[in-house]
């Protein structure tokens, strides 16, 4: 079994129901999120699975992908990169832009 950082478990621990739902309703540069979405796809896993670990329906995430300007919540996005790291898909973070615009805790997290 894999235990998280200690410094993502105390933030995980001042999460409040604001904060989730802030991250739920605001929308954040797709960019990362859609090049995660595809790196998912392309190692095997199903559109259903993907909409799934994104908290989305099969529609949203087929906008997701092929919208020229799609529409992410920064909860989609802490979605597909907590649904990157648990299947081991590291390597989707490497190039330097793909998360320069994500910050390290949810939107109104930050202490």
């Amino acid at each position: 079994m894999r235990r998280i950082r200690a410094v993502d478990a105390e933030r995980l621990l001042m999460l409040t129901p604001l904060a989730i739902s802030a991250a739920e309703q605001q929308f954040v540069d797709p960019v990362s999120t859609v090049r995660r979405v595809r790196v998912l796809l392309m190692n095997g896993h199903s559109v259903n699975d993907v909409a799934a670990y994104l908290g989305v329906s099969t529609g949203g995430l087929a906008r997701l992908i092929t919208e020229p300007e799609p529409r992410c919540t920064a909860m989609m996005r802490v979605r597909a990169r907590a649904a990157c790291e648990a299947h081991h898909l590291w390597w989707a973070d490497q190039p330097a832009e793909l998360g320069a615009d994500e910050p390290d805790v949810l939107p109104e997290c930050a202490a």
